[in-house]
């Protein structure tokens, strides 16, 4: 190869480096912001609760006037607000949250299915649309699971006795006997009244309606 052969050869080689060195290169993908975690989904909901139609708020009304005629009438026809709850089962609790009632260990200590019951509650039980409530004598024990209440005028009731009906949409009526002890003097406690007077409905009405 002559000397200007050779040269020529260097020349080109120069040139073809600085022509790759100049050529416009292909783009990059510019690179993408990275994406949020996506929030974690809701917890599914709870399963619902087993319905049961009986459970829930009511209105009661209370009339025991047949065969009390010797009793005022606020003390033998009584209006409550009243809460029916399963104890399991067939087995429930009326509790009246409206009213003056007796309380303490004189009416929760019952014992059995009475223990801690107050004298503002009672039991239900159920056997398909057919109810019976239960106000429980229990005396020997406690005055729990019936109803003993001071009346607007300071005055006492004790009620008594067994009721059945039937479980409809919106009421429950309910009809049985029992019996009333009324303390005719006002007094902050009901036990002993000396003076006391008594009769025994043969019509005892209890009417739920559903709130």
């Amino acid at each position: 190869m002559t000397r200007s052969t050779a040269f020529v050869a260097v020349l080109l080689s120069f040139c073809a480096c600085v022509a790759c060195e100049n050529s416009p290169q292909p783009p990059t993908s510019p690179s993408l912001p990275e994406s949020p975690s996506a929030p974690a989904p809701p917890p599914p909901p709870p399963p619902p609760a087993g319905s049961d139609q009986l459970v829930g708020s009511y209105t009661l009304s209370i009339d025991a006037r047949s065969n009390c005629s010797a009793l005022p009438q606020a003390a033998v026809v009584r209006n409550y607000n009243a809460t029916i709850s399963s104890r399991g089962g067939s087995n429930y609790l009326v509790t009246l949250d409206t009213g003056t009632f007796l309380n303490g260990l004189i009416c929760t200590w019952g014992g059995g299915e009475l223990d801690g019951i107050g004298c503002g509650q009672f039991l239900a039980t159920r056997n398909g649309d057919t109810l019976q409530f239960d106000l429980v004598n229990n005396n020997d024990n406690a005055h729990g699971g019936h109803i003993v209440e001071q009346l607007e005028d300071g005055t006492w009731i004790e009620l008594i006795g067994t009721s059945t009906g039937h479980l409809r949409e919106t009421t429950i009526e309910a009809r049985g006997s029992g019996s009333i002890w009324y303390c005719p003097t006002s007094r902050g406690y009901p036990f002993p009244c000396w003076e006391f007077v008594s009769c025994k409905p043969d019509d005892l009405k209890l009417t739920f309606t559903r709130k």
